[in-house]
C-alpha cells in the first residue's frame, strides 16, 4: 500500500513537472513568436524612413521623397532654389525665425544685397525678410539694434551650387491671438500659413 501510494505520488509529480515544463515551453515559444514581428517592424521602419545621408562636404540630403511632416517652403526666382521654414517660435515679445535656403541648381546663389532691406546697416544680411499678418493687414520687420544692425544673419557668403545655408531673423511678436503668419523672403514666393510655436 505504501509503495503503491509512493508510486502514485511520483507519477503525479512527474505529470505536474511535465505540465509546468510544457506551459513554460509554450510561453517561451509564444514570447519568441511575438518578439519576432516587433523586431521585424523596427527593422522595416528604420529602412524606409532614413533621416538623410551626409556627404564628405557635410551637406545633408533628404533620401525620402515624402518626409513624415512636410515643412513650409517656397521656390525662388532663380530656378532650383527654395527656402524651407524650419522654425518660427514665439518667446515673450519676440518671434524667432529659422529657415534653410537650398540651392539645388548648377549655379551659385549670389547673396550680395539680395535679401537686404533699406534702413539697416550692414551688408549680405536677411533684413529684407518680413512677416505679414494678412487678416490684420500688418507687416512685421526684422528688429534692429541702436546701430541699425539687424538681429539676423549677416555677412552671408554666396550659396554654392548643390549646397544650403541656415539663416535666422528676429521680429516683434504679433498678438497672442495670431497663430499663423506669412513669411516673405525677397526673391522667393511667400510662405503662407506658417504656424507660430510657443
Amino acid at each position: 500500500m505504501y509503495h503503491r501510494n509512493k508510486r502514485t505520488a511520483l507519477v503525479a509529480l512527474s505529470i505536474g513537472a511535465f505540465v509546468v515544463t510544457g506551459c513554460s515551453s509554450k510561453q517561451s515559444v509564444d514570447a519568441q513568436s511575438s518578439a519576432t514581428p516587433v523586431a521585424a517592424a523596427v527593422e522595416v521602419s528604420a529602412s524606409v524612413t532614413p533621416l538623410g545621408l551626409q556627404s564628405a562636404d557635410g551637406v545633408t540630403t533628404q533620401t525620402t521623397s515624402q518626409p513624415a511632416a512636410a515643412l513650409p517652403s517656397s521656390d525662388g526666382e532663380q530656378p532650383g532654389t527654395r527656402i524651407v521654414v524650419t522654425d518660427l517660435k514665439r518667446s515673450s515679445n519676440i518671434v524667432s525665425l529659422r529657415l534653410t535656403m537650398y540651392n539645388d541648381s548648377s549655379a551659385d546663389f549670389a547673396m550680395g544685397d539680395r535679401l537686404n532691406a533699406s534702413g539697416y546697416a550692414g551688408y549680405r544680411n536677411v533684413s529684407g525678410i518680413h512677416l505679414i499678418d494678412t487678416p490684420s493687414k500688418k507687416k512685421y520687420f526684422v528688429i534692429a539694434d541702436t546701430d541699425r544692425k539687424c538681429l539676423c544673419s549677416e555677412d552671408i557668403e554666396d550659396v554654392p551650387a548643390k549646397a544650403a545655408a541656415s539663416l535666422w531673423a528676429k521680429f516683434p511678436a504679433p498678438p497672442d491671438s495670431v497663430k499663423k503668419i506669412t513669411v516673405e523672403v525677397p526673391h522667393f514666393a511667400p510662405v503662407e500659413d506658417v504656424s507660430i510655436s510657443q
